[in-house]
């Protein structure tokens, strides 16, 4: 997957606003009796890609707020390193396994209005100055980068394997 550049707080929105809009194209294809049917990208349920999606945002928006303000939170979660990526993100799709179906998307919506409130607090200077040292390098140095690899190109790996998964159920029909 390429992950594509944006240059300007307009060209991140727009992005955001675009990737999100295929991914609930593909959701809207899903009905009720889909939502928490295991295997769909793993052992992850469509509700599970939704809570994992709205952890990462909201993490994402927690973050902003948090390094905006010149503090530098835990990251990725307290007493872990990004190498310890794998291990948080099964502790959480452990966690989501008891969570209803109506409670991920619940938070699958909050999340994502919270980050882009949080989005909007901050100016374009603030979201492209190379100033931070707390991300793998391959998102670069920047609060955009750190937004952009929780958003728009987070949402690519999800919403793909969900449609995917989706054409598979249907060839089966």
């Amino acid at each position: 997957m390429t992950l594509k550049q944006v240059t300007t707080k307009q060209q991140l929105l727009d992005e955001i606003k675009s990737e999100r809009k295929k991914f609930l194209d593909i959701l809207a294809r899903v009905d009720n009796e889909q939502m928490d049917v295991a295997g769909v990208q793993g052992d992850w349920s469509v509700k599970d890609i939704l809570a994992h999606v709205a952890f990462w945002e909201e993490s994402c928006a927690h973050w902003l707020f948090e390094l905006n303000r010149g503090r530098t939170p835990a990251m990725p979660a307290e007493g872990m390193t990004w190498d310890d990526i794998d291990r948080l993100n099964d502790q959480k799709a452990a966690e989501f396994k008891n969570m209803s179906v109506d409670q991920a998307v619940a938070d699958f919506y909050y999340a994502h209005n919270h980050l882009l409130y949080i989005l909007e607090t901050l100016t374009e200077e603030e979201l492209f100055a190379e100033r931070h040292n707390w991300y793998p390098d391959e998102f670069g140095k920047t609060l955009w980068g750190l937004t952009a690899a929780n958003t728009f190109w987070h949402y690519q790996e999800h919403y793909q394997a969900i449609e995917q998964w989706l054409n598979r159920v249907e060839q089966k029909k």
